[in-house]
């Protein structure tokens, strides 16, 4: 039987994997090496960014604190079951973890900015940066994180409010606000100059977040307005909120313009999107479109594009909002959420750290109780795909299928093993229990066979 290989244009191939959502892509590694040549090429990883930034509505990636203080990460889709994305280790157990999104990069911080790691949550690599500069614990602290597609640079803006010493004197300041700003390409912080006129500008330190718009502009709401900053010129700008409403959302990013969700004082439950755009070549603020009547909806957090939104109700409770068919879509508790579009996208740098790799706990009904288990160190770079398919082989092996091999464990003497795939064939299965014995489905030249190990 032939491969679709024969059948299809590699151009035709690139199409349509380009289409295809990151988790399905990694699937599709293992299918042949002319696939994974495709999905690994810096090309195709650019072209499916681009589609993914265009696909609407975005995922949103959201934090979700537990009992023991550590933090879980959920990638939730519309129409899909949320899907668990571990934490790196050495991340997890930070308190009031900070999290900002950009091109399905994430930034993952504590509230002081002395930890801070770059990472793709999908492929699991990323890199360690170096700290900011302040680094005193009684400030403010606010992160942005966007890419300045005209020097091709991921940056870091750190905005920080209160009382600190300046790093090149020593001298104790009351009330400053200090900019400093990472990047990615020159893998370092530089201070950035905060106009006098902006020193009064003030914010809510529990509810103000820092939000990147159009990719490059970040934007930090105060009291009295909106902070930008262009990640390309390096340059703040103050911006007056809307001349009246109640305003009961983040700052949000909508079609590259900075908005806002007003209610109105008449109409309490019409809520109407508010964008900046430039009328005339000035900035003005202009209504978009009113969402009405929606009593549920106390506070929105972010819009996912398409009319769809992710918002709190006046219970906490977190939720999937979609305007055109007025549902709701309620999901678990949450600490922080963003709008999460999804790539493969890595930068120099980036790589798979130790403690990110295989950790095993195993749990006996008879003893009660969990146990570590060791994985030898030369199956740390097992890739598993969260979406595979677990299967137990005659009754007490277990095997996970990998983008190279079988990683199996056997439940008597509790040892890990590795089975690579037989070479020059095509694997159209999952694992399968064969009589007792490890199966697979193969492909090879015209017909397919079956083979167990």
């Amino acid at each position: 039987m032939a491969s679709i290989n024969d059948h299809l244009a590699e151009d035709m191939i690139f199409q349509i994997l380009s289409w295809l959502p990151v988790l399905s892509l990694l699937r599709c590694i293992s299918v042949c090496k002319s696939w994974k040549s495709i999905i690994s090429n810096p090309s195709f990883i650019q072209a499916h960014l681009a589609i993914s930034q265009k696909k609407q509505p975005f995922s949103a990636l959201r934090v979700v604190s537990r009992s023991d203080e550590s933090q879980d990460l959920f990638m939730d889709t519309l129409g899909e079951n949320s899907l668990k994305l571990s934490l790196p280790r050495f991340i997890s157990d930070v308190p009031q973890l900070l999290i900002r999104s950009c091109n399905g990069l994430v930034i993952l911080s504590d509230i002081h900015v002395v930890l801070l790691y770059i990472w793709n949550p999908l492929i699991r690599m990323g890199k360690l940066l170096s700290s900011a500069h302040y680094l005193h614990l009684g400030v403010v602290n606010k992160i942005g994180f966007g890419f300045d597609s005209l020097s091709s640079d991921y940056k870091i803006l750190r905005v920080v409010f209160g009382r600190l010493s300046d790093f090149l004197d020593g001298e104790e300041k009351e009330g400053l606000i200090v900019g400093e700003l990472y990047s990615f390409n020159a893998d370092s912080w530089k201070p950035i100059q905060v106009p006098k006129e902006m020193q009064g500008f003030k914010i809510d330190p529990a509810v103000s977040k820092c939000v990147c718009v159009g990719s490059r502009v970040l934007c930090l709401p105060g009291t009295d307005g909106i902070l930008s900053f262009d990640l390309h010129d390096e340059v703040f700008r103050m911006h007056k909120y809307p001349a009246s409403g109640e305003i009961i959302s983040e700052v949000l990013d909508f079609e590259g313009s900075i908005a806002l969700i007003l209610r109105s004082g008449e109409r309490a439950f019409v809520l109407t999107l508010w964008a900046l755009v430039e009328v005339d070549g000035n900035l003005s603020w202009t209504e978009k479109f009113t969402i009405e009547p929606v009593e549920r909806i106390a506070y929105v957090l972010t819009y996912l594009g398409d009319g769809k939104f992710v918002a709190r109700d006046h219970s906490h409770a977190c939720c999937f909002y979609d305007m055109k068919k007025g549902t709701f879509v309620q999901f678990r508790r949450y600490m922080s959420v963003v709008q999460f579009p999804g790539s493969l996208l890595s930068l120099e740098g980036f790589e798979r750290r130790e403690e990110e790799g295989i950790v095993a706990e195993l749990y006996s009904f008879n003893a009660d109780f969990w146990k570590p288990i060791q994985v030898p160190k030369e199956m740390q770079g097992f890739m598993l795909d969260p979406t595979s398919k677990r299967v137990c082989v005659g009754s007490r092996v277990l095997c996970l299928p990998d983008t190279d091999g079988i990683l199996w464990f056997d439940l008597h003497d509790e040892v890990f093993r590795m089975q690579k795939y037989p070479t020059l064939v095509e694997i159209i299965s999952k694992v399968l229990d064969f009589e007792g014995s490890i199966a697979l489905i193969l492909r090879s030249g015209e017909k397919a066979i079956g083979h167990s190990c």
